[in-house]
């Protein structure tokens, strides 16, 4: 509990600012001092879902004065609007948020076109002959010679009766 005499702390969000756009990885800086002082988380909600904190950095155990209190990877997210806090806890059980609306707006992811397969052309290697056959030409059948049956006759002649 806080009394009269309890010290506040200072807890600062002073970039990004309200309703700043963001893109790529950005440095979140501020200020955190507090008396007993144990933590600091950066966290990220959807506005859709602004109890649905997720810590983007942290925590760290370090005070911070006008200085960098950490960096986060917007590419992480999906392009939208988020509130980004800044929680920081003491020994105690005390706390304190700093919240920010900001706008992820990174590009999007620009489409390749595919390309249709190139054709491959095939190559052929000329190989020389292994062995060479003779150019002569082999008749398809054998050839039999003629011989003259016993009833023939070789020589001829005409007879006229006789």
């Amino acid at each position: 509990a806080c009394s009269v005499n309890t010290q506040n702390p200072i807890v600062t969000l002073t970039s990004p600012t309200q309703g700043q756009s963001l893109q790529g990885n950005i440095s979140v800086t501020g200020t955190v001092q507090a008396v007993n002082f144990q933590q600091y988380t950066l966290d990220m909600a959807p506005v859709e879902q602004p109890n649905n904190f997720s810590v983007v950095f942290g925590p760290t155990n370090q005070q911070v004065q006008n200085n960098v209190l950490g960096s986060i990877d917007t590419t992480r997210f999906a392009n939208g609007s988020y509130i980004l806090r800044l929680a920081v806890y003491n020994t105690s059980n005390g706390y304190a948020y700093r919240t920010v609306q900001v706008v992820i707006n990174n590009p999007l992811p620009t489409a390749t076109p595919t390309l249709p397969p190139t054709a491959v052309i095939p190559t052929f290697e000329i190989v020389p002959p292994i062995a060479t056959f003779p150019s002569q030409i082999l008749p398809t059948s054998p050839i039999i010679p003629f011989t003259p049956l016993p009833f023939d006759d070789p020589t001829p002649t005409i007879n006229f009766g006789s």
